[in-house]
């Protein structure tokens, strides 16, 4: 007898309804999604190009040095550089700005809703980001063993990077986005770590609604790290 945890049966449940949703979503939901965003980049901020296909907008200069040496350092890992090439060769344009109110919500990347997200072809993307937090990060996420552990900026960014990639590809899975985000989050927490001869920890993939917290100091993951040995 196979005996199926009450875990994957919950995530099998999610999965079957979001993919009833899906045709709704992909042909119906663009006739009226144009605009739905209520926070966009600040008028007058200034726009620096990072590469081909990144931009980058910002409200001061600090925030324009401090985005793109975290795009260069991720750039250092394996799995950092595809992915930051991948965007480049998609032909779309990748926004990366910076909002306030992404200091709890720890980013979101977004895109026009259509079916070209899901077919190969790929949409503009942008990445709203809170440009402002130090390397340490602002929140700490589930790790994969119960317990909390960092969320640096650079594992931050990389995670919204690889919802761009796949909104910007047609290579978007719009019933486990978060998961295809985190595993590749998880390969980049390793490559980091091989790159700095550091030890990691990898997220939980399994999503609930306490997976995300903020921090209160600097030192918060570290401690509820220690639940995750």
């Amino acid at each position: 007898m196979r005996v199926v945890s009450t875990n994957n049966l919950r995530k099998q449940s999610v999965t079957l309804a979001k993919l009833a949703l899906l045709p709704f979503l992909i042909f119906a939901m663009p006739l009226f999604a144009a605009g739905s965003e209520s926070s966009e980049p600040e008028v007058g901020s200034s726009v620096f190009e990072y590469s081909t296909s990144v931009y980058v907008q910002v409200e001061s200069f600090e925030q324009a040095v401090r985005v793109f040496r975290w795009l260069d350092l991720i750039k250092l890992t394996e799995i950092g550089r595809t992915t930051l090439e991948a965007i480049n060769d998609s032909g779309n344009r990748l926004l990366i700005y910076h909002h306030d109110t992404a200091l709890y919500s720890a980013g979101l990347t977004g895109a026009r809703l259509s079916k070209n997200l899901v077919n190969g072809v790929g949409e503009d993307a942008f990445i709203k980001f809170y440009l402002d937090m130090e390397m340490e990060g602002t929140n700490c996420v589930r790790g994969e063993k119960g317990g909390f552990i960092e969320f640096t900026a650079l594992q931050n960014l990389f995670h919204e990077l690889s919802h761009a990639r796949h909104k910007m590809n047609g290579t978007w899975l719009y019933f486990d986005s978060e998961g295809q985000a985190i595993r590749e989050e998880n390969i980049f927490r390793q490559h980091w770590a091989e790159y700095r001869s550091t030890h990691y920890y990898l997220r939980n993939d399994m999503i609930d609604e306490e997976d995300l917290v903020l921090k209160v100091d600097h030192s918060a993951c570290g401690a509820l790290a220690a639940l995750d040995e």
